[in-house]
């Protein structure tokens, strides 16, 4: 035991020895100076900095400690401090040094300021000289240095970055506690295994730190705590080069920090609340690294005016990241999730360096769930500067959006002049939209309950499957595309189907911006209601207008055209920009059933025309007649029957065409120049291009029962060809029913036809089996082979009526026989006729006048008169003629009875010249067997005057008589200035004439041979006797 004691206790006093002779010697290298200068002079060959130590101290142990205090190194050139500190210690282990090997296992720096420099090249120069210290093994001529740790505590950075900034930016890191060591052996090869998968025999390069500080800036201050390791390819710490596997924590930092970091980068006038994040980096910084991150943030708050119009207070969330940096020209956003109260975002993106040295950004999002207010609420609609948007976000009220896909692909010079219209070209986005309301424009309806997808790329706006109601239409399907164009221009392509309004959808169309063509059909619309389904294209490029195209399928609509009113239409109307069409639609149309093929071309232009074609088996008249008739009115009586087809051009009525195919019951029609229209008209019309055609119509003309059959062929000389028949008509009413205001349609009526009348009359005058030939050839009436039965008698001739705007000329050639007299002049309003007969008439007259009592002035011509086997009543001419003469002596002959009997007469016979209403005549007689009569004159109408010479013989066959009785014999002519004969002259008015006896010798032998007077019954003036022999009788003289 002795001698074991003996031995442990020399091995204990050897090795007293020996850690001696090492202090010694370690402390005699601190004093002699020789260490202190291979520090400094290590220190500033590997750093080229200036290296200031102060005093030395040494704590001995088994690790000896070397002490310097007021350590600072300055820049080479004379410059400011880099780095200083208050006291720097090293621990050394003692044994190596025995060997000449220097192993520090722990430098610690207490309270040290650094002064941290970025310049504008983006390089730290301190860092980059002090990558240069021989923190792992390096062998140095006397010495082998090997660094295994350094500690700081309370440390200070000071940090001025020059790079991207005007003006330097300061960043302080204070309270900076640093803890940096290198692995060795089994930790060394654990990390590596780890890091690697793989066994790695390296016991160099591998550097594990711990980090604690608080950062500054702008008075904004955060803890950041930081752990991880750095593993160096070689001995020389190449941060390029570095593996980096590292986490951080930072706690309760300001948002004001992160607004403060970034210099202004950060387009906010203000960021409040806090945050938490924990970090992790991973990865090589040549190759790839790694940046993994959750942050959490509570009562945040962004104020940015010139992104947002509000300020954005998303409270509590959080935000995880991780961005993979693959130097030197990619980096990517692996993840961006989002998560707050009422925002739920998921990003991604790359920022590479393009080789021009343009900085590319792509970014992608995508957003589950976002409400309208929020989505308004976060959108930077100020920052994109776009008015179409900033309407657009106006017009949105409520609804849910889900972001599928938000994509960026820009230039990071064209995201600082952020706008819309310079990132449309670089923008995309998919959402769907679910509930969504809105108004679109002051004079839009709203829309509700939208959903459907919506993206934009590149500029380009697409609609896909939305459906939701717009006012009162529903959106059953909706797809299509709006561009925005340079300069404010845009274009817009949707197709669309659903079901809509027709009274809401007449209302829209009235608004500005509405497709022109469509817009002028809805003003033609008086009313429209009920409900149809569509497919419908629009299409518009502004300025220009809209252009739709598409079909309407009606189904019990209601729709008021003009005049006309359609009820329960079905059918279906398709349009394009140039026609609409509707085939086969069936309708009520003013109240009556029918079916109605519809086109219109061109209708937005000027020449745009149309084509109807209606059908209907009881249709009322009035919508037949109004579209031909100004004066036709849809409450016309009377039904029609068969197909009509109205073509033309829309702007006016000139130039439409109306064709058709209709059988008449009771129908109505206002034909020119009739004042008053055809009334209840029955039988077939044809009517087409070339004219209309007039089949059996029968109906009341002026009220009187009528039939006409004929033709009107439109663009002939002679348009019209007629057969008209009538029952009983009135002439003279028929005549004041004529319109004579309508002038160019009866100025230009050219007319070929018959007219036959069973029974009519003009004025007084009754007829009978009236029958003619007529022309009418502008205003002209020709009748030839006109006949006519009167009172038993006949009339045929001709005429000639023109029928002038103010007054009527006429010229006939009639052919009177057996014509009673009253019913002669009853046609002249004569009255009571004073004489009754059978009156036959022939020759010429013509006339011109106002009305009838100037036509009768005017009037002119010759004509034969002969009235045969009448009664002369009380004829005052004829009485006061009788009067003169003094009968009494007449035997016992008696003045007749004109009361009773009158005078009758086998004719009344006379040739008249007519001259401006001056009746002339030389050769009137009167042959009856109370009285015979002859005379010449004229009869002055206008004036209302005559003047005749008048011869009577009273009794005339009294000489037959005389003759038989032998007593008297011839010797009655021995009576001088015998009253058997008597002559007068007749003048004055014609209501009350003078009559005055004249001389019988002023009688010319035509006189006397017409009254049957021998010449030796007469004692002549002058005592001159003639020779017994009658005087036969002679012609007048013309």
């Amino acid at each position: 035991m002795k001698r074991a004691g003996k031995i442990l206790a020399f091995l204990c006093f050897g090795g007293f020895l020996l850690l001696g002779a090492g202090v010694l010697a370690f402390y005699h290298l601190i004093q002699s100076g020789d260490f202190r200068a291979f520090l400094v002079h290590e220190i500033e060959q590997q750093t080229q900095f200036k290296v200031q130590l102060g005093d030395g101290s040494l704590e001995v142990g088994r690790i000896i400690g070397v002490g310097f205090r007021n350590v600072a190194f300055a820049e080479p050139e004379g410059g400011s401090n880099a780095l200083t500190a208050q006291h720097v210690t090293a621990r050394v282990a003692l044994l190596p040094l025995l060997r000449r090997r220097f192993i520090v296992n722990e430098v610690r720096l207490s309270a040290p300021v650094v002064r941290l420099v970025r310049d504008r090249d983006g390089k730290f120069p301190l860092l980059d000289r002090l990558a240069n210290l021989p923190f792992l093994q390096q062998d140095h001529g006397q010495f082998s240095v090997d660094l295994r740790a350094i500690r700081i505590s309370a440390g200070a950075v000071d940090f001025e970055d020059h790079y991207l900034e005007k003006d330097p930016v300061q960043t302080q890191l204070r309270h900076l506690d640093l803890d940096l060591k290198r692995l060795r052996g089994q930790a060394l090869r654990e990390f590596l295994q780890k890091l690697v998968r793989q066994q790695i025999d390296s016991d160099q390069g591998v550097l594990e730190f711990d980090l604690k500080t608080a950062v500054e800036r702008e008075r904004q201050r955060a803890r950041v705590q930081a752990a991880g390791t750095m593993m160096f390819p070689s001995e020389k710490l190449e941060f390029a080069k570095m593996r980096l596997k590292a986490t951080a924590q930072v706690n309760d930092a300001p948002a004001a920090l992160i607004q403060a970091l970034s210099s202004g980068r950060i387009a906010a006038k203000s960021l409040n609340g806090n945050f938490d994040a924990q970090l992790v980096v991973e990865g090589q910084v040549q190759q790839k690294l790694q940046l993994k991150g959750d942050i959490k943030f509570a009562g945040l708050a962004v104020e940015a005016p010139a992104l947002f119009s509000a300020p954005l207070n998303p409270g509590k969330g959080e935000l995880t990241v991780q961005l993979d940096w693959q130097p030197p020209h990619l980096l990517d956003v692996a993840r961006f999730d989002l998560n707050t109260s009422d925002l739920k975002l998921n990003a991604r993106g790359v920022l590479r360096k393009m080789p021009n040295q343009q900085a590319q950004i792509q970014l992608s999002a995508l957003a589950p769930s976002l409400s309208v207010a929020v989505f308004k609420k976060y959108l930077p609609a100020k920052g994109l500067a776009s008015p179409q948007l900033d309407q657009l976000m106006t017009s949105l009220q409520e609804g849910e959006i889900e972001i599928k896909r938000l994509g960026l692909a820009a230039n990071l010079g064209e995201l600082k002049q952020l706008s819309f219209d310079g990132l449309r070209d670089r923008l995309s986005l998919e959402v769907e939209l679910r509930k969504f309301a809105g108004r679109f424009g002051a004079n839009s309806l709203p829309m509700r309950g939208v959903q459907g997808n919506v993206t934009f790329d590149k500029g380009l706006f697409s609609l896909k499957n939305l459906r939701g109601s717009y006012g009162q239409t529903r959106l059953d399907d909706l797809d299509g595309t709006y561009r925005v164009l340079a300069q404010g221009q845009s274009h817009l392509d949707v197709r669309s189907q659903g079901e809509l309004d027709l009274a809401e959808l007449r209302e829209q169309l009235k608004q500005d911006g509405a497709p022109v063509q469509l817009a002028k059909l809805s003003q033609q619309l008086r009313e429209a209601a009920g409900r149809a389904k569509f497919e419908i294209a629009l299409q518009r490029t502004t300025p220009a207008p809209p252009v739709a195209e598409g079909k309407l399928i009606l189904d019990g609509a209601r729709l008021h055209f003009d005049r006309y009113a359609l009820a329960d239409v079905k059918g279906e109307l398709v349009f394009t920009p140039q026609e609409i069409r509707a085939e086969k639609a069936r309708a009520v149309l003013n109240g009556s059933p029918a079916q109605i093929r519809f086109s219109a071309r061109n209708y937005a232009a000027e020449n745009g025309v149309f084509d109807l074609r209606v059908d209907s088996n009881e249709m009322k008249a009035g919508v037949v007649t109004t579209l031909f008739q100004p004066k036709a009115s849809l409450s016309d009586p009377g039904m029609v029957r068969g197909w009509v087809r109205y073509q033309g051009p829309l702007a006016n009525r000139e130039g439409r065409k109306f064709t058709g195919n209709l059988e008449l019951a009771g129908v109505q029609l206002h034909l020119q120049p009739l004042l008053q229209p055809l009334r209840e008209l029955n039988g077939t019309i044809k009517f087409d291009d070339g004219g209309i055609d007039f089949q059996n119509i029968q109906g009341l003309l002026v009220g009187a029962p009528a039939s006409v059959n004929g033709r009107w062929r439109f663009g002939q000389k002679t348009p019209l060809f007629f057969d008209f028949a009538s029952a009983n008509l009135d002439l003279q009413y028929l005549m004041t029913q004529i319109d004579h205001e309508a002038a160019e349609f009866y100025a230009n009526l050219e007319a070929v036809g018959k007219i036959s009348l069973a029974r009519g009359r003009y004025k007084s005058f009754e007829f009978t089996d009236l029958k003619t030939d007529v022309v009418i050839d502008h205003r002209v009436w020709k009748l030839s082979r006109l006949a006519l039965n009167a009172g038993g008698g006949t009339l045929q001739g001709t005429a000639v009526i023109h029928d002038k705007p103010d007054v009527v000329e006429f010229s006939v050639e009639p052919k009177m026989q057996s014509v009673p007299v009253r019913n002669l002049l009853s046609w002249f309003e004569g009255g009571r006729a004073e004489m009754t007969g059978r009156v036959n008439i022939a020759g010429r007259l013509e006339s011109v006048g106002k009305d009838g009592a100037e036509r009768l002035k005017n009037l002119s011509g010759a004509f034969h008169l002969r009235v045969e086997d009448g009664t002369i009543r009380r004829m005052r001419v004829l009485v006061q003629i009788l009067n003169l003469l003094d009968l009494s002596r007449w035997f016992t002959f008696q003045v007749p009875d004109f009361d009773k009997r009158g005078i009758n007469f086998r004719s009344i016979t006379a040739d008249f010249k007519v001259n401006r209403g001056v009746y002339t005549t030389n050769n009137l007689i009167v042959d009856s067997d109370d009285l015979r009569m002859t005379g010449a004159g004229k009869i002055d109408s206008p004036k209302d005057e005559m003047e005749f010479t008048i011869a009577v013989r009273p009794f005339a066959g009294i000489d037959t008589g005389l003759n038989q009785i032998p007593l008297i014999g011839t010797g009655i002519a021995a009576i001088k200035n015998s009253f058997l004969v008597a002559n007068f002259n007749i003048k004055g008015s014609m209501d009350n004439p003078t009559i005055t006896p004249a001389p019988l010798s002023t009688l010319s032998e035509w006189v006397l041979g017409i009254l049957r007077i021998p010449k030796s019954m007469l004692t002549l003036p002058g005592g001159e006797k003639k020779d017994p022999a009658e005087v036969a009788p002679r012609e007048p003289p013309q």
